[in-house]
C-alpha cells in the first residue's frame, strides 16, 4: 500500500455537511487514497475532533474486493 497519500492539511472540510454547532468541534475531514493501477483507486474518508475518530466511508473497486485493501487502509491508519 505505498501509493496510499493524504490531502495537504486543511484540504478538506466537513462544515458543509454538519451544522454550525457541530462544525466548531470538529478538526478535520480527509480522505487517503490508494493507486491501484488500471483497477481504479481505494478511498478512506475519515473525521477527526478533540473527542473522536470516525471512519466514514470506504469505498474499493469491485475487480479489488476480497484482496484485503479495505483492512490494510484502515491498519495504515491506525
Amino acid at each position: 500500500m505505498d501509493g496510499i497519500t493524504a490531502p495537504p492539511a486543511g484540504g478538506c472540510s466537513d462544515t458543509d455537511r454538519v451544522g454550525p454547532a457541530e462544525a466548531s468541534a470538529l478538526n478535520a475531514t480527509t480522505a487517503m487514497k490508494a493507486h491501484l493501477g488500471e483497477a481504479g483507486s481505494a478511498v478512506m474518508r475519515f473525521s477527526e475532533s478533540r473527542h473522536a475518530f470516525s471512519l466514514d466511508l470506504i469505498l474499493i473497486p469491485s475487480a479489488c474486493r476480497g484482496a484485503g485493501l479495505g483492512t490494510a487502509l484502515i491498519h495504515r491508519l491506525l
